[in-house]
């Protein structure tokens, strides 16, 4: 299986959209669903949490409908 990466949709792209949202230089593309949202809620901070590793299958598999993660999965 080839995989490649996706350069228009990755973690670069959402520091943009956070960078653009606070009135801050960026120089990649940003992510125009985040744009929306960052627009939408106005929030006075951002936090961004990776979890490196955990997929949604093993989410999915491992948590039940009612768990914080599973809940608020975007």
């Amino acid at each position: 299986m080839l995989v490649k990466n996706n350069y228009n949709e990755c973690l670069t792209n959402l520091a943009c959209s956070i960078r653009k949202y606070f009135e801050l230089d960026y120089k990649h593309d940003t992510l125009d669903y985040i744009d929306k949202l960052l627009e939408e809620k106005q929030p006075k901070n951002v936090v961004v949490i990776l979890f490196d590793g955990m997929g949604s299958r093993i989410l999915e598999r491992t948590l039940s409908k009612d768990d914080f993660l599973i809940k608020h999965k975007y």
